[in-house]
């Protein structure tokens, strides 16, 4: 998967649309995952990357642009987890 994302395009510019029935296909069989099954291994730091990349280009009608993303690995995302887990009770 990584270095597959092309480069985005410059705002403004006319975006290339072009039919793809396998994207339609693969949305139609979208579906949320619950928390529980969302197990080690995540993806490593070059898939992360280019999830990430990917997630910045987003449409951003509410103008939030640019987006920041923090990741939290290892005994700050411990440590994370257990301060926001009473916020869920």
């Amino acid at each position: 998967m990584v270095g597959s994302v092309p480069p985005a395009p410059e705002f403004g510019q006319t975006l290339p649309v072009e039919a793809a029935p396998e994207v339609v296909a693969f949305l139609a069989k979208r579906r949320s995952a619950s928390a529980m099954t969302l197990t080690a291994p995540g993806p490593d730091d070059g898939q992360l990357a280019e999830i990430l990349r990917i997630a910045a280009r987003v449409p951003d009608h509410g103008k939030l642009a640019p987006w920041r993303f923090i990741v939290l690995k290892g005994e700050a995302k411990d440590t994370f987890a257990e301060r926001i887990a009473p916020l869920a009770e």
